[in-house]
């Protein structure tokens, strides 16, 4: 019997490669961790061939920066509601969602076990630099309004939201919902 080929679905180009790979390593990267991560298997469920990713990421830990770095790019985003504590509700509903996503908490699961990993510590920190442009805005904002002093620690007080969300969601395994934000 004659051998009958499927048609073939184009290789993505240019930016929807990127897109795509970007996308693949990060399922891959909830899926097995930074450690166990394989170019190959990014490249299969991108469905491009490994040098395709080589060729943008030269390594697994620039594959990694850039995934993390468009993670935090999508995920941590404020607006301006006109005041601080509408700000900080705001940033802490998309981080709380962000938590309860499956790639929040894959992320979580990999700092937790990987996160000594002196590769993946010196991606986080590369991350860490883009994540603090947050904090200076919206201080910056209410010191503008007058909401409170221009000596205020605004990276303290994201991390401060942000490690009472964390801690109520992964270590007491409790609900953070939107009426237990604004209060």
């Amino acid at each position: 019997m004659p051998r009958t080929s499927r048609p073939r679905k184009p290789a993505p180009r240019g930016k929807s490669v990127v897109e795509s790979v970007l996308m693949a390593a990060r399922e891959e990267l909830a899926r097995v961790g930074y450690r166990a991560l394989r170019i190959e298997d990014v490249a299969t469920r991108a469905g491009v061939h490994k040098t395709t990713i080589y060729r943008r990421f030269p390594e697994k830990i620039d594959l990694v920066r850039a995934t993390m770095q468009e993670l935090f790019h999508e995920n941590f985003q404020t607006k301006d509601t006109g005041s601080l504590r509408g700000d900080l509700i705001h940033f802490g509903q998309v981080i709380t969602a962000f938590f309860q996503s499956v790639e929040g908490q894959s992320l979580v699961r990999m700092m937790t076990t990987e996160g000594t990993d002196p590769e993946l510590r010196s991606i986080v920190e590369s991350v860490r630099a883009n994540k603090e442009a947050l904090p200076k805005r919206v201080i910056e904002g209410a010191v503008t309004r007058g909401e409170i002093h221009p000596a205020t620690d605004g990276e303290l007080l994201f991390k401060t939201l942000v490690g009472a969300i964390h801690h109520r969601l992964f270590a007491m395994e409790q609900c953070v919902s939107e009426l237990n934000l604004a209060k």
